[in-house]
């Protein structure tokens, strides 16, 4: 389950991941914040900024939050690269 999270203006605490499936540069929805739940329960906060994803989660590499929301972006509209 997705939640819209709001517009985020700072930089990200973790590090930014290039998506091979979204255009994110320019992007409309750059500051976009979305949540995904974890395995273990946790919630993981996933932001959009000009080069890619960054996810809150411990993950050095892109992680299957980043990928979800790839995904259902991917799938409600024209987004993909």
């Amino acid at each position: 389950m997705s939640t819209f999270y709001g517009k985020q203006k700072n930089g990200p605490k973790g590090r930014v991941i290039p998506s091979e499936v979204i255009r994110t540069e320019n992007h409309w929805l750059i500051g976009t914040t979305w949540t995904k739940n974890g395995s273990t329960g946790n919630k993981y906060s996933i932001t959009m900024f000009n080069k890619g994803f960054a996810c809150s989660c411990p993950a050095w590499k892109k992680c299957k939050h980043i990928t979800a929301v790839e995904e259902q972006l991917a799938y409600e509209g024209d987004y993909s690269t």
